[in-house]
């Protein structure tokens, strides 16, 4: 990025693959650089902030993660520190991003320069790519950030939240001292590690912060505390959820369903038709975990003029209910409905996902088109890469976007 810097001007794809090779000495057969900067970070950093649809070349050496596939660590390592060293705002934040992937000694280095970074999501990304390095390696970091006062505080939540992800027994001890830390942001990231224990000893804690004096922490507190399943937490609740008035009332819906009380199924069931959008997410998501036959028609009654609460709730039955569900629902005339069945099929891994978003892909509505383009791509099948290339050449500017990005992935 040396000739991007002094130039002041943005470069064409070739360009930019040619500096690279240069660089880097990538030979020739190699995948296409543009490519793999069109799949790495947003194509409007690499075209100037236009909303140009993005050309590029598709070939089979070019498909999958091919970053990995194709280039050494080292030779990653040096792209990445490469780009997010640059000026492009955009471009530095997408390849630190890419980074914590990489895992590499000159990477671990690189990163822990940059959590000093001016830019404050900038130094974010770095934290949270420290969190993916090796326990060895980045809890030492992450607990000196955690309770280093002089960082910015969004930082040391950050750090908080990645010492939670490795779940230490130290750690725990660490957070539950944090839990009356000044900060909000703080004290809301430590409900959310100290849930992930599921302690018995941590619900006096949260049960505290269910009363804390910011709306955040409150609100991230209640919709956890189901998780410890106290009886006197649950009449709580149904307490919260009864109160017209109360301002976390989706939040304790969702705690509620954590009981999974059967007492409570013909409240989730009215709960369904409130007036806050909320709620109606979450008692529909909540009726999934009873699994009641007679709720199946009632979930995609929902799903027709609701949001995406029924179709949470119709994924936690078996396989063979929500595949005749999901068939049903793709036919239907609601093309609001179609978008929000095709968003879910990304993460339903089961082989009858793949063939509802082929017909989908062929939908007259275009975002319909490019969100089942979208979670085809996800699912990954190869069977689907000359349908995807298809879609990325002679379709929407939307929808090309989506193929391509898919292809890339």
């Amino acid at each position: 990025m040396v000739e991007f810097q002094r130039t002041g001007r943005v470069l064409e794809g070739g360009e930019l693959m040619t500096i690279y090779q240069q660089r880097h000495r990538l030979k020739p057969s190699q995948p296409d650089l543009r490519l793999i900067l069109a799949s790495m970070l947003q194509p409007e950093s690499c075209y100037g902030g236009t909303s140009q649809p993005v050309e590029i070349p598709m070939r089979k050496h070019e498909l999958g993660w091919f970053w990995f596939r194709h280039f050494t660590r080292r030779q990653l390592t040096k792209l990445l520190l490469d780009l997010a060293r640059c000026r492009h705002l955009s471009v530095r934040r997408s390849a630190m991003r890419l980074l914590a992937h990489v895992r590499t000694k000159e990477a671990f280095a690189a990163l822990l320069d940059f959590v000093k970074d001016r830019d404050a999501e900038f130094a974010d990304a770095a934290v949270r790519a420290l969190g993916r390095f090796p326990p060895a390696k980045a809890l030492p970091h992450l607990r000196r950030m955690a309770n280093d006062n002089s960082l910015a505080t969004k930082l040391r939540a950050t750090a908080l939240w990645a010492l939670g992800r490795f779940k230490r027994a130290e750690d725990r001890l660490l957070l539950r001292g944090l839990a009356a830390d000044p900060s909000s942001s703080v004290r809301r990231v430590v409900v959310g590690a100290l849930s992930a224990y599921r302690h018995p000893e941590d619900a006096a804690i949260i049960r505290q912060l269910t009363r804390d004096r910011d709306e955040t922490v409150r609100s991230s507190a209640i919709r956890r505390i189901g998780r410890w399943g106290q009886p006197e937490d649950r009449h709580w609740l149904r307490q919260i959820v009864l109160d017209m008035t109360h301002e976390d009332r989706a939040g304790a819906v969702e705690a509620l369903a954590a009981f999974k009380h059967l007492d409570d199924l013909p409240l989730f069931r009215k709960l369904t038709r409130d007036d806050d959008y909320g709620v109606r997410w979450h008692a529909a998501e909540a009726l999934g975990k009873f699994q009641h036959p007679a709720d199946v028609k009632l979930l995609k009654r929902l799903a027709r003029r609701q949001n995406m609460g029924p179709f949470d709730g119709l994924l936690a039955y078996p396989a063979k209910i929500v595949a005749a569900a999901f068939r049903e629902l793709a036919t239907d005339k609601d093309d609001c409905l179609r978008i929000n069945l095709a968003t879910r099929l990304a993460s339903w891994r089961h082989p009858d996902a793949p063939r509802i978003l082929r017909r989908l892909v062929g939908d007259d509505d275009s975002q319909i088109r490019a969100a089942a383009v979208a979670s085809l791509a996800a699912h990954g099948q190869a069977q689907d890469l000359p349908l995807l290339r298809r879609k990325g050449r002679f379709d929407t500017e939307m929808v090309r976007k989506e193929a391509v990005w898919g292809v890339a992935r």
